[in-house]
């Protein structure tokens, strides 16, 4: 990131928090960043693009901070309880910029906001996935998913008091507490009866899907709708998705797909957890396509 544009995000991440993103014009961020707005407009389409590269400017901040914990060589126990800390101080120190993006809904969520959500998803899944797994070891394997969905939500939950300031809470505190809790459903969950409710290989399969970058060959894209055909045979609903993604495929075989026609076939796969992972690639693939074309 050059150097303007990431003074131009912090002087705007400022401003939105103190005036609200809707009062605060792009020649005040200008002002406060040194620049021309005529410089603003060659980094930033608009106020709306500006606050997709805050939110992934916050993101990576967070996650640098929190990944750099890795090399500080303390115990697993220790690692997870100060990622925690880590994540909701942060969060913390930016309250006023979060509560106004929550009033105001300064972005409407649109397909690359969506792609943004879901790779952060990802990649936290990822990291309470690796914390639990140093801490716990093979034991938790069957009910890894369940126990990190427990986790997040506990988590969440906490953030939304403290952003709220319900309460003046200690986030070191909070950290601890939401470990000694994993403990507690840890034990919980090795002595239930119960069997999980997140198939592991498939949260596993779901969330790698995720994380690769953005495929940017339609061959790739054919190659893994293949794949995803042989999953689904005797698959209640097996017709209408094997014809779902064959329209798709059909689509993505021409030298210029027509992309209305692959955003409806889309729809068809909503609400089946194991295609979600395809539809975020295919909308990733659509919207890079759409930006190339001029």
């Amino acid at each position: 990131m050059k150097e303007k544009e990431k003074r131009i995000i912090e002087e705007a991440m400022k401003l939105f928090a103190k005036k609200g993103f809707s009062s605060t014009s792009v020649q005040e961020i200008a002002d406060e960043a040194g620049i021309s707005k005529g410089a603003f407009y060659l980094y930033f389409k608009s106020k709306e693009e500006l606050m997709i590269s805050i939110f992934t400017y916050y993101y990576e901040r967070i996650n640098r901070k929190v990944k750099a914990i890795e090399k500080e060589g303390l115990d697993p126990k220790e690692k997870f309880i100060k990622q925690l800390y880590v994540q909701l101080d942060e969060i913390k120190k930016h309250k006023d910029f979060i509560l106004m993006h929550t009033r105001e809904q300064t972005v409407p969520f649109n397909q690359e906001l969506e792609i943004i959500i879901l790779k952060m998803r990802a990649e936290s899944f990822l990291l309470y996935k690796k914390g639990l797994s140093d801490i716990y070891g093979d034991r938790i394997n069957p009910f890894i998913w369940d126990l990190i969905i427990s986790i997040q939500g506990i988590f969440q939950s906490y953030l939304g008091v403290m952003l709220f300031d319900i309460e003046k809470l200690d986030t070191k505190q909070i950290a601890v507490f939401i470990y000694n809790r994993t403990d507690d459903i840890v034990r919980g969950m090795e002595t239930s009866p119960e069997p999980p409710i997140i198939e592991a290989g498939k949260m596993d399969r779901l969330v790698n899907l995720y994380q690769k970058e953005m495929i940017s060959d339609p061959n790739d894209l054919i190659e893994i709708i293949h794949q995803i055909k042989k999953t689904f045979k005797n698959h209640p609903d097996q017709e209408r998705i094997l014809v779902t993604l064959d329209v798709i495929e059909e689509e993505l075989q021409n030298d210029s797909p027509r992309i209305p026609v692959i955003e409806g076939m889309l729809a068809n796969l909503s609400g089946y957890s194991s295609l979600e992972p395809l539809k975020y690639q295919i909308e990733s693939f659509i919207h890079k396509n759409k930006e190339s074309k001029p």
